[in-house]
This record gives C-alpha cells, structure tokens and sequence, in this order.
C-alpha cells in the first residue's frame, strides 16, 4: 500500500483560506483524512508560528493559542516546534514602520518533506501550500522518485508557478476539506 506525508504550510494555507472566504479555524486531522484517502497515512505535519502577543494583541492571541492547543491534541497531527513570528521595521519615507515576519515555518516543513523522501519512509508527499520557497525541496523529492501532490487554492496569491513546475500530481482546495472541528 501507498505511504503518505502530509505536510501542511499552516499560516500560509489559512491566508488562502481567509481569500477563499472559507473555514479558517478548520479541523487539520479532517483535512489529512481527506487527502491521504485510500492510502496508508505514514505522517501528518502542521508548520505554524507560535502567536506573538504584542502583534496579535490579547483576543486574537487567545484566539490563535487555543486553535493551536486543539490541533496539537488532534492524534493524527504532528506540529514540529521552532517557528515563529519576528517583528522587523523599515524606513519608508522617512517614517520607521513594524512589520511582522513569520521565521523557520517553511524551512521546518522542506527538511522534514525532505528526510521523510530521502529514507524511504513514504511513497508519496502532499504539499499544503501556496509558498514557493519550498519548491527546492519539491524539486529533491522528485529526484529521488517520492512523487509530490500539491493542493492548489483557486486563484492563490501568490502564483503557484514554481511549486506546480515540481509538482507530479494536483489537488484541488474544496471547502468541504476545511470543515471547522467538532464542539469538544
């Protein structure tokens, strides 16, 4: 039987959700039990920063704390620690402006794709991202002949040009894969 890594951008696919308009805050283990199907799940990853406080503020922190409380509970979801928010400031115009960027997530989910492919641990990956820094990792996997699906939003923002150039088969988003996770 076919083995599967599932290997999820976190932030990056809630953004492409928040442009699709659909479930955000969506049930992960759901969402892997929909793309491995018929075939031996091996692993699941989740990649996501931990919330940061003073850029979130206290609601959507809390808010963000206890969605990621209940997908590090989910049993068939691994969410691999070291990613997380940095803030950085820019003059523009003479004006010093914040900004905050998301640090390690997408180097953690290619390492991980990566060692999973080179080991012969699975058959096949399935990417969960519209983020085109991990098409290098895409890239490895197919040369050593571990096939990677890609699950492509409609209308995704950023363009997926160089994830589809390395991708050997496709998914497509549908709403019904981010359904919201059961009251507890």
């Amino acid at each position: 039987m076919t083995s599967v890594g599932i290997f999820i951008d976190g932030l990056n696919v809630r953004f492409r959700l928040r442009e699709c308009g659909w479930c955000e805050f969506y049930d992960v283990g759901y969402l892997v039990n929909q793309l491995v199907g018929p075939r031996q799940l091996k692993a699941a990853f989740y990649f996501h920063p931990q919330p940061n406080q003073e850029h979130l503020g206290p609601d959507r922190y809390a808010q963000e704390r206890a969605y990621l409380t209940r997908v590090q509970k989910d049993g068939i979801v691994a969410m691999p620690e070291g990613a997380y928010m940095a803030k950085r400031e820019r003059l523009v115009q003479d004006r010093r402006l914040e900004y905050w960027i998301e640090k390690q997530t997408d180097v953690l989910l290619a390492t991980h794709m990566v060692y999973y492919a080179a080991t012969g641990l699975i058959d096949v990956a399935v990417v969960v991202s519209a983020d085109a820094d991990i098409a290098p990792a895409m890239r490895w996997c197919h040369d050593v002949a571990v096939p990677v699906e890609l699950v492509r939003f409609r209308g995704a923002i950023p363009r997926l040009y160089e994830l589809e150039r390395y991708a050997t088969g496709f998914r497509r988003a549908r709403p019904a894969f981010f359904r919201p996770y059961d009251s507890d």
